[in-house]
């Protein structure tokens, strides 16, 4: 993102998820984020802990609203598959959260 708007004084304040931020202004961490994958109980190969193999095996249910840093995040995620040389097993993408426990529930999606 462009601090444009902040340099001129139209916008005194952003706050988000960025990227990138170009400019002259202040930049601060306000906070960071740990995601959670889940399962259904009773899954036939994920049991107590999620190694890095069964990550990459197991197809996943993919919350990404439009808003927000989702996109930017789950770029992040392609990336590091790209990067380990393995393809991402996206059985479902949902932009909202109605559904996503009942899905997992009563799939084997991650």
């Amino acid at each position: 993102m462009r601090g444009v708007g902040l340099e001129s004084g139209d916008v005194d304040l952003a706050v988000g998820y960025f990227e990138e931020f170009d400019g002259s202004t202040h930049c601060q961490v306000l906070f960071e984020e740990h995601y959670t994958g889940m399962v259904r109980a009773g899954h036939p190969t994920i049991h107590d802990s999620l190694s890095f193999e069964q990550f990459h095996r197991t197809p996943h249910l993919v919350y990404q609203p439009s808003g927000g840093g989702h996109g930017s995040q789950e770029n992040f995620v392609d990336r590091a598959f790209w990067q380990a040389g393995v393809e991402r097993r996206v059985a479902v993408r949902l932009g909202h959260a109605v559904g996503i426990s009942a899905m997992v529930s009563h799939t084997d999606l991650l």
